[in-house]
């Protein structure tokens, strides 16, 4: 049941495109403002353990109430909502056709909307890393991780997962700093494992020795340069695998689209390991 879920999933977001305009948070957005307006005192741990408790018990009594054809539906519907919540193959699209077309203004603003970690760019070949790292983040962040708590927590850990992530970006730019750090914490911790499993397949798909390489010296060279090891690990593990180093500024389309690729290869091999999973009964 799981691989089927997770192909029916992935083939819609692959041939429905436009679906990632109706993923909407907003929702828990203003759930969190409600939250924090009634309850001011509470520390930043609590509150968010406050705010997610009621999401995920209202997921199980719903879950656990229906048939297995609704409980089927139900897991495909939360599982292509948790995915995303934008399509990283459309944002890359408009961003290589902007980029060839010579319009640096609109290509720097898709490239701004792809990677929120995006500094100043003042060329091309700077905006093509933001994206390069974009792809290589995202990857995990929108599909991977959530391919991994679907299958070990099923369509809840998937929708924990992405609302631990959208807490984590509403918190930063709405609320004080425990709630921040609070948000940070529970989605670092989620995404440590998936993280590593990302960068494994990564190297699977691209160049083993170099990712691997890079991995390991990530801590001596690159570690202070990134806001968080496991963007970090996934963005240097991911160049290695491309064979670009991570110190490389003069990237180009040509990378962009070899990032793409190997995104989509990792992807495949995470399918391909439910797949197995599943052919020898864990599932």
């Amino acid at each position: 049941m799981t691989l089927i879920i997770t192909l029916i999933c992935i083939a819609i977001e692959q041939f429905t495109p436009k679906l990632s305009q109706h993923r909407n948070y907003h929702w828990l957005k203003q759930y969190m403002l409600w939250f924090r307006h009634a309850f001011p005192n509470l520390d930043g741990t609590t509150t968010l353990l406050l705010i997610l408790s009621p999401i995920i018990i209202l997921g199980i009594l719903l879950l656990s109430s229906v048939n297995a054809l609704l409980w089927f539906l139900l897991s495909i519907v939360i599982l292509c909502y948790s995915i995303g919540p934008k399509n990283t193959v459309i944002q890359v699209t408009d961003y290589r056709d902007a980029a060839e077309r010579g319009d640096i203004e609109a290509a720097m603003r898709y490239a701004d909307k792809l990677n929120p970690y995006t500094h100043s760019m003042t060329n091309v070949a700077q905006a093509n890393q933001h994206v390069i790292n974009a792809i290589l983040t995202n990857t995990s962040e929108r599909i991977t991780a959530v391919l991994f708590w679907f299958i070990l927590l099923g369509p809840l850990g998937a929708l924990l997962y992405r609302c631990s992530e959208q807490l984590m970006r509403y918190s930063q730019a709405n609320e004080g700093e425990t709630l921040q750090e609070a948000a940070q914490r529970l989605h670092f911790i989620l995404a440590w494992l998936p993280t590593r499993l990302t960068i494994f397949s990564y190297a699977l798909g691209g160049n083993m020795s170099d990712a691997w390489q890079n991995w390991r010296h990530y801590q001596s060279k690159w570690a202070q340069i990134y806001c968080d090891d496991n963007r970090g690990l996934l963005i240097c593990s991911g160049l290695g695998a491309l064979q670009i180093e991570p110190t490389c500024r003069e990237n180009n389309l040509q990378n962009v689209q070899c990032a793409l690729a190997l995104a989509n290869r990792a992807i495949i091999i995470w399918v391909s390991f439910i797949a197995i999973l599943t052919l020898a009964g864990f599932f």
